[in-house]
């Protein structure tokens, strides 16, 4: 959520439903594609028999390239920019498929459906930026489908026990599904491997105690959460948030990644580490 007073709007849950938008991640590439359809994972049996499901998308998802070669990452946007949605990205790279957050439905369906099969047992793990309840809110239909729990920052081991009470506290939703343990807790020192590619962790406290940046070095790729949008940061004024951690977390983030870094957030646009450090008022 963002730093700015957001007004909420009311949730509709679904299983798997999540507005959805598709984003080329070339080096030239154009912003997302703004609303075109609806997107949801569809669990389409054990992982050796072919699906019959097939994907209803107005626009393909487009293919992130290394510009090294060799190494494709196909990344695909669930979720929205609507201030109490988190958001979802579900990743393809070097056949390995995953999730980083698992954000929620919200409002009516304006937009076409359009279903991703993904078979039981390939979605291998499931990262979260955070324990708010907007990034949190898939959690139950992930593991009922696909039997995946989250792994998420130690330092947020007690917001994920208090997910249903921020859902009412948000929102003013009584969510009466039961929470999925997590899976692992995460430390900075660890590493997701995908492949020949892996995540390396950052530890970014301040809109949460332990919000974290999965930064992929090899595809110049990081997954900021809600600490880092675009001309934005996350808000502080939530239960254990602090201002002075968010800036100090940006600091970090500056002196530790490289300006080209592409930087996608938990809610809103992409953007780069460059820009934000150039424009962002936060970074002065």
């Amino acid at each position: 959520m963002q730093q700015n007073n957001w007004g909420y709007q009311k949730c509709t849950l679904g299983v798997f439903i999540a507005l959805a938008f598709m984003a080329d991640f070339s080096p030239d590439a154009p912003e997302f594609y703004q609303r075109t359809h609806r997107v949801r994972l569809k669990n389409s049996g054990t992982s050796d028999k072919k699906s019959s499901h097939k994907i209803k998308h107005k626009k393909i998802p487009r293919v992130h390239q290394n510009l090294k070669g060799g190494f494709y990452m196909k990344i695909t946007f669930i979720g929205a920019t609507h201030e109490v949605t988190g958001s979802c990205y579900y990743l393809e790279a070097a056949g390995h498929k995953f999730l980083v957050d698992c954000g929620m439905e919200q409002g009516p369906d304006y937009y076409e459906n359009a279903e991703i099969p993904v078979a039981l047992g390939e979605i291998e793990f499931v990262l979260l930026t955070h324990a708010h309840i907007d990034h949190n809110f898939g959690n139950y239909a992930i593991c009922k489908e696909f039997g995946l729990k989250p792994e998420v920052c130690i330092n947020d081991k007690i917001l994920m026990h208090k997910l249903k009470e921020q859902a009412y506290t948000f929102i003013g939703l009584t969510y009466n599904e039961e929470i999925p343990e997590v899976e692992k807790y995460l430390k900075e020192a660890d590493t997701i491997s995908f492949g020949t590619h892996c995540f390396s962790i950052l530890q970014t406290p301040g809109h949460t105690p332990g919000s974290v940046l999965f930064y992929c070095k090899d595809e110049s790729i990081a997954f900021s959460g809600d600490t880092l949008f675009r001309m934005s940061i996350g808000r502080t004024d939530f239960e254990f948030g602090s201002y002075n951690e968010i800036i100090n977390s940006l600091k970090k983030i500056a002196s530790s990644l490289p300006a080209e870094t592409i930087i996608l957030p938990g809610h809103g646009d992409k953007t780069t580490l460059k820009d934000e450090i150039t424009y962002n008022p936060y970074f002065k």
